[in-house]
């Protein structure tokens, strides 16, 4: 588009000279030179490849000459000549030989006195002459040869003409062959050939005076071919060349005529006038500036978008950040007085009311963790962390986590976990909680009766990866085929119509799932209304080599030698429950570490059951016995047991809801051990090892305990330090001060930053706890003010700031660290958290000499 921008003056001349150029007559006139051109080059190319050629031949020729006389001298040289007999008309004595026995006469018939033989010796030189002058005929068609050298013999083998430049270069050992082509003393076309001769050991007769050794050039052979016809055939086939080309280039110039006339009537056909074409550029460029202005408008346009896009995100960023401060910030008053309050001599009913305050804010606060991470997530900010983490640890903890909402409702939760599943992985165990929570507590939400069974196996094992399959499944609702592809959208229900019944904001799926996603792994779901739902989703985790894959081996304690434990192969086991939920997740789970599993749902087939594998010797060695059964109580059928002589004394595990615990005498007087229902792997495998095979863990755990009660002891055995808590929020300063002075500690406060500053400069503090928002002067300003006394007024006196703020994203610890902070602890403040941050901040402080 840039030539319809010129002058319209310039437009027209190149017009013009298009036009020109369009013209047939110029298309022939170019043509023309280049077809003349290629002729000539063919022409010449020919030419000079049969010029070759005829050299070639001539020159073979003489080399075929040249080798016979060479061939004969070689003889000669080789027996010392050679007896001829002499014939007048071929051969006569020989006039180059000075022999005593040159010419001999004998006879050959002795009893034939006419028989007589006059002979000759030949040289290699007389044998030279002789086959010259046997050849001798035409003089145009002849071939010559002689010998010729600078040191002779022969006075008439001096070279001549063209002999001389040849013996030069010979002698010289400059060439081994000399070839021309030129013309005799009489004008006639020859080609000339010349080869070295070579002193063999029999040339040393004559040619040893002559200084000669041997191996030496003493002279060269030469060769003068004549063969008129050959030439004569040579013009012939040029003078043809050249005609056929004069042909094949006339042929083209007619042939290129007849293209320029019909070339010419396609451009007069086909052309546009020089006044169309003015009106198309015209055209052209006026579309051309509407173009450019349409595209000046619509990046306009975008650019404003994409700014306004970035200013809500940024809003909305901020919007996210601001909530959740504000909230977070009562909760922190919420969750930490309910903390303190559990602590304190107050009745069981206040206890209970104290645990459903406390629930609900854990809740409340679970909700606020949500929309932020939901927040990071399509911002593209999210973070996962890679440690290695305990994965049966991790279910263990969703069965206690959702034990609670299980209770009464008459629903099991189960979990089983297939055997190749490694125990210790690394990745953001946190983050894979969160996932499993989301989808067990919405299946949970959505189920009246049967039961959500959560299930682990390992899909494919590669160097250091393990693939790992989870599944939630569920007895609930379910989920119309049509509302399916709803489920992940953000703040959104599958069915509206049951928002209202269930509630929920619709985030935790759509988390859940971009979590799993980011994780590298995907999930699919199958849904049945009235049959119940199913989340299938996998994940890779990077696997130590170091750790045992085996959930029977990681289920035990790590104190216990995995070896010095019995095996549960082959061990048959009853089961007599009618949850078909509990029942497909208990025998799987128990096949997994290879038990023979039995299952019955009627109590009434429990002895008789017994009874038959008594009988056909193969008896249960466990009994595994629900707390109802069919509305029968569990606990009436292993009485019914227990009075059965082949049932009396076989091991019985009772699984007990938390409404239907059993006292310590009930469970002495059954002789039986129990767990609470949901079980977790590791205590199901404990409780079986110690029926089975007496093995006692209690040393184990006892031990675990202690360590774990004094490491509790240490870590809120911070000392008596002095704090200063810049804190604005009086619910806040009331759950900060009671923490701290419970471990033993004083505390002063300051309602904000400007009186967190004067308190620095009249006392001596251990460390500072800061809020990051606060009036008349926020944490980050206090803190920079106090970074700078501490250059100027207090030198080397480095105090630990320790920031509390409800903004709990990646980038306000960054901004904390950036403003001088030595740590960051978000709210609602726990006490474990709040106690590590001070340790660690304290311990660095010594590490780093006090300074």
């Amino acid at each position: 588009m840039s030539d319809i921008t010129e002058r319209p003056e310039k437009i027209q001349e190149e017009t013009d000279k298009q036009f020109v150029i369009a013209d047939p007559g110029f298309f022939y006139v170019s043509l023309l030179p280049v077809w003349t051109l290629f002729v000539a080059g063919l022409l010449c190319a020919f030419l000079y490849y049969s010029q070759q050629e005829f050299l070639q031949i001539l020159r073979s020729h003489a080399q075929a000459v040249c080798d016979r006389d060479l061939l004969f001298r070689a003889w000669n040289v080789e027996y010392g000549g050679i007896y001829a007999p002499i014939k007048e008309s071929v051969l006569e004595p020989n006039l180059y030989l000075e022999h005593p026995k040159r010419d001999l006469t004998g006879r050959v018939n002795i009893d034939d006195p006419n028989d007589t033989v006059h002979l000759t010796l030949i040289n290699p030189a007389w044998m030279t002459r002789q086959v010259n002058e046997m050849q001798k005929g035409d003089d145009k068609h002849q071939t010559l040869s002689r010998l010729t050298s600078s040191r002779l013999l022969n006075p008439n083998n001096a070279p001549k003409g063209w002999e001389k430049e040849a013996l030069e270069l010979i002698e010289s050992k400059k060439e081994t062959e000399f070839f021309q082509i030129g013309l005799d003393d009489n004008g006639i076309q020859r080609a000339c050939l010349a080869r070295p001769l070579y002193t063999a050991r029999g040339c040393l007769a004559c040619h040893g005076t002559q200084g000669y050794q041997e191996g030496d050039v003493r002279g060269m052979i030469t060769l003068a071919v004549y063969n008129d016809t050959l030439f004569a055939s040579r013009k012939k086939i040029q003078r043809f060349s050249c005609g056929v080309a004069a042909a094949a280039w006339l042929i083209g110039c007619v042939g290129l005529l007849f293209y320029r006339r019909s070339l010419h009537g396609y451009f007069r056909k086909n052309q546009l006038t020089l006044q169309e074409l003015h009106k198309s550029r015209s055209d052209l460029r006026k579309h051309r500036d509407e173009l450019e202005v349409m595209v000046a408008n619509r990046t306009k346009d975008l650019v404003n978008a994409i700014q306004q896009a970035e200013a809500a995100n940024h809003a909305k960023s901020q919007f996210l950040a601001h909530m959740s401060h504000e909230i977070r910030t009562p909760l922190n008053g919420v969750i930490g007085l309910s903390n303190l309050l559990k602590s304190e001599d107050i009745s069981k009913k206040q206890a209970e009311y104290v645990e459903m305050i406390l629930r609900s804010g854990e809740t409340l606060l679970s909700q606020i963790n949500d929309i932020l991470d939901f927040s990071k997530i399509e911002a593209g900010m999210l973070d996962l962390d890679h440690i290695e983490f305990d994965l049966l640890a991790q279910f263990d903890s969703v069965i206690s986590v959702l034990a609670t909402r299980f209770l009464g409702n008459g629903v099991e939760l189960c979990l089983d976990v297939g055997t190749g599943v490694p125990r210790y992985v690394i990745g953001d165990s946190k983050r894979f909680l969160q996932i499993i929570l989301n989808f067990a507590g919405n299946a949970a939400k959505f189920t009246a009766s049967g039961g959500v069974r959560l299930s682990a196996e390992l899909l494919e094992r590669k160097d250091c990866t393990a693939v790992i399959q989870f599944r939630i499944a569920d007895t609930g609702i379910g989920i119309a085929k049509e509302n399916i592809s709803k489920l992940f959208d953000s703040y959104a229900q599958a069915d509206v119509s049951i928002s209202g019944r269930y509630g929920g904001t619709g985030l935790g799926l759509s988390i859940a799932r971009s979590l799993i996603l980011v994780m590298g792994g995907d999930i699919t779901i199958k849904s049945e209304i009235g049959v119940g739902t199913t989340f299938e989703f996998y994940i890779p985790f990077p696997v130590s080599p170091q750790q045992e894959t085996l959930v029977q081996k990681s289920a035990v304690p790590a104190a216990m030698p995995v070896s010095a434990l019995p095996p549960l192969k082959g061990i048959r086991v009853l089961i007599a429950d009618d949850n078909p939920v509990l029942v497909g997740s208990l025998r799987e789970q128990l096949r997994h570490w290879d038990m023979d599993v039995e299952t019955l749902a009627d109590p009434a087939d429990v002895l008789p059951a017994i009874s038959k594998a008594a009988q056909d010797g193969k008896p249960f060695r466990l009994v595994i016995v629900d707390d109802t059964v069919q509305g029968e109580s569990g606990v009436d059928i292993i009485e019914e047991m227990r009075r059965n002589d082949a049932a009396k004394d076989i091991p019985v595990l009772f699984l007990a809801s938390l409404e239907n615990d059993l006292s310590p005498a009930q469970t002495a007087e059954l002789n039986i051990s129990y767990l609470h229902k949901p079980c977790g792997v590791s205590p199901l495998f404990d409780t079986l090892m110690s029926m089975l095979f007496n093995v006692d863990f209690e040393v184990y755990f006892a031990e675990k305990s202690r360590r774990r009660e004094a490491s509790q002891k240490m870590l809120y055995s911070i000392g008596t330090l002095r704090f200063l808590v810049a804190e604005d929020n009086a619910v806040n300063q009331i759950v900060i001060t009671e923490i701290l002075r419970k471990a033993g500690s004083q505390c002063d406060v300051a309602p904000n930053g400007r009186r967190a500053v004067e308190l620095y400069q009249e006392n001596q503090y251990d460390v500072i706890l800061m809020d990051c928002h606060m009036p008349e002067m926020d944490g980050y300003e206090a803190t920079a003010e106090i970074r700078q006394m501490e250059k100027f007024v207090k030198k080397g006196q480095h105090i630990p700031i320790i920031a509390l703020t409800a903004n709990a994203t990646k980038e306000d610890r960054s901004s904390c660290l950036g403003a001088g902070m030595d740590d960051y602890c978000s709210k609602p403040i726990k006490e474990d958290v709040l106690f590590n941050t001070i340790k660690r901040v304290l311990d660095s402080k010594k590490e780093n000499g006090g300074t």
